[in-house]
């Protein structure tokens, strides 16, 4: 019998978009992880990407797109009451962002987000600081939306 391997981040998209109005999509297989990775904890994960990312962003490797701009200035929307990431509120991010998030950008912020859902789900003592990683991550791109659809003024 084949054993099937689905990644965290599939299983969070996959019940995601499951619980979509329209009936959504129950079998995505977007990310492959390592089983390496896989095994870590979830805020190590997130640190990791967090700043993969953020040298990608640095070198020009990720030049966020519309859609990932404006989902990560929604979330950072969302969260500006209590300055709280929260399960629900990234669902709904992942739920907004649909499948095309998975393909925009090569799939980096759904990626992200998966992995701050991950963090947020099981929190740990001592994660704030991949966090707080995520969260200056998540302000870089949404400036660059403000940016984007505000050109400054010469």
């Amino acid at each position: 019998m084949r054993r099937r391997c689905v990644t965290r981040e599939t299983r969070i998209l996959s019940e995601t978009y499951t619980h979509m109005p329209f009936g959504g999509v129950g079998h995505i297989r977007i990310f492959r992880t390592e089983q390496k990775a896989v095994d870590s904890m979830p805020h190590e994960r997130l640190t990791a990407l967090s700043a993969a990312l953020t040298q990608d962003l640095d070198r020009g490797a990720w030049a966020p797109g519309a859609l990932e701009r404006t989902l990560a200035a929604r979330l950072l929307v969302a969260c500006a009451g209590d300055g709280q990431f929260t399960p629900v509120r990234l669902r709904e991010i992942l739920w907004e962002g649909s499948l095309a998030l998975t393909y925009a950008g090569g799939g980096r912020l759904a990626h992200l987000l998966a992995d701050l859902h991950e963090a947020t789900a099981h929190p740990v003592p001592g994660a704030d600081a991949a966090l707080a990683g995520a969260a200056r991550l998540l302000e870089r791109v949404a400036r660059d939306a403000e940016h984007a659809t505000h050109p400054a003024v010469i």
